[in-house]
């Protein structure tokens, strides 16, 4: 049996590791536009172009071996039952999911199980979140997939094309450098991130030349002096097992999520330099660091002491809201890449309306503060200049509209699409990581794994 994967970042490798582990004797391919290196959307040479101020294809995207994953902070956070008020059947399902493999999620990932959420009362929780630790953020490398003797990596291997008779794909069109040539599957993963699987989707023929989507939206809402334990609040970020675990508030406003999340040491030189360093390769802040050494062996004696992340003057809290459904768009662009292939044009407009939902948030936030004897105080913003920032959580296109599971999975019969564009809503968490568990569930019950006398064996499912 052979299978494609398209795509070698977060969600490619995520698949492949369980495709690995469900079908050891197939053949997995894995196609990947970049290589070994980290490269952002200009740097591979893709296109979009926007009037607006959304980031999220140019700022957002990184492509080569564990695509995105070399760039997040790696916040693990999955749906829960106290997420949304009346979800749709489809979100539904995708919470059920959620809740029954958040342990496989953990167990494959290598990180602490996190914590139930605490009720707060009035609507709100405290949810757990796990960050994972600097070197196991790339989860090509964290899930070793250089070691899985089914896959085989394609670098350099850019899928320009998809062919479908009815509801199933026949065959890829692969493009390596200037060559051309088809190759056909089995089964395919369509996993190369939420805006160029659905670009691949639209220049296939496959879903509409025009699609939407939607994001979160951030403003930070409040800044505290006092400590990070208050009443029934817990915003202290502790290690454990090299991760960093963090607590946030969920809730919703007229059926609109919305988090609420501390942002420390915005004025911590150190800490400043340090993520530039780590995080965006930006290697003269050597010098930054090297002259803050004393703040430096403060910060390290609080993790290394105290297991907890050291805190520097001030902190805030920040605000994201779901922005409304088709708040931007998609659609293919006249000008081709350096590929030849056809860009992406989009827009992302915000409408005043989600002021109020912002307002709501921040109302209940306040709420909860004082009830628990926190000692804050506002932060000033201008609602009619629109100073929100998209924090790159896309939502709400294909297949997000799916009456049920089994829909989505019937959408094209031996296609998975693996990205947070599936979506219907974003919720109040980092989505990355509830896709994880639609994954496990696609490829579990369409592949059964079978130990028979000591050797493992993979007997393809109903659908195959």
């Amino acid at each position: 049996m052979r299978i494609a994967v398209i795509g070698a970042g977060t969600f490619g490798t995520y698949a492949a590791a369980v495709l690995a582990e469900q079908c050891p004797h197939a053949e997995i391919h894995v196609f990947e536009v970049g290589d070994k290196r980290c490269q952002s959307e200009a740097e591979i040479g893709y296109l979009s172009r926007g009037s607006s101020r959304y980031q999220g294809l140019s700022k957002g995207r990184y492509f080569g071996l564990g695509g995105t994953s070399n760039r997040w902070g790696g916040q693990v956070l999955t749906f829960s039952t106290c997420e949304f008020a009346e979800p749709s059947p489809f979100l539904s399902e995708i919470v059920q999911l959620n809740e029954r493999y958040r342990a496989d999620i953990a167990r494959r990932l290598g990180i602490p199980l996190p914590a139930r959420e605490v009720d707060l009362g009035n609507g709100l929780h405290s949810k757990e979140g796990v960050w994972l630790s600097y070197n196991r953020r790339n989860l090509y490398r964290t899930l070793r997939l250089d070691r899985m003797p089914a896959i085989k990596i394609r670098l350099g291997c850019r899928v320009t094309r998809l062919e479908a008779r009815s509801n199933t794909v026949t065959a890829l069109t692969i493009k390596q450098g200037q060559n051309l040539s088809v190759e056909t599957f089995d089964f395919y993963v369509l996993a190369s991130g939420a805006f160029e699987s659905n670009r691949l989707l639209m220049i296939s023929g496959l879903s509409e030349p025009r699609m939407s989507f939607s994001d979160h939206l951030s403003r930070r809402a409040f800044v505290l002096n006092g400590p990070r334990k208050f009443g029934a609040l817990d915003f202290e970020f502790r290690l454990k097992r090299g991760c960093m675990l963090t607590r946030r508030l969920v809730g919703e406003v007229e059926g609109v999520s919305f988090f609420v999340h501390p942002i420390f040491n915005a004025d911590f030189a150190f800490f400043q330099d340090l993520k530039g360093l780590l995080y965006r390769r930006e290697f003269s802040r050597v010098s930054g660091l090297m002259s803050h050494a004393g703040d430096g062996m403060r910060f390290l004696a609080e993790a290394l002491l105290r297991r907890r992340l050291y805190v520097h003057g001030p902190w805030f809290l920040q605000v994201d809201v779901e922005a409304p459904l088709e708040t931007g768009w998609i659609e293919l662009a006249e000008e081709g890449d350096i590929y030849g292939e056809r860009g992406l044009n989009y827009e992302f407009s915000v409408s005043t309306a989600v002021d109020k939902t912002y307002e709501g948030a921040v109302a209940k936030t306040r709420e909860v503060l004082s009830q628990n004897g926190g000692s804050f105080s506002e932060v000033d913003a201008d609602f009619t200049q629109g100073k929100y920032e998209d924090t790159y959580h896309p939502f709400g296109m294909f297949g997000s509209q799916s009456g049920s599971l089994n829909e989505f999975y019937g959408l094209y019969s031996n296609l998975l699409i693996a990205n947070t564009g599936i979506l219907p809503r974003a919720g109040s968490i980092n989505c990355t990581a509830a896709i994880f568990p639609v994954i496990e569930d696609c490829i579990k019950s369409r592949f059964t794994r079978e130990i028979v006398i000591g050797r493992t064996t993979s007997q393809k499912g109903e659908q195959g």
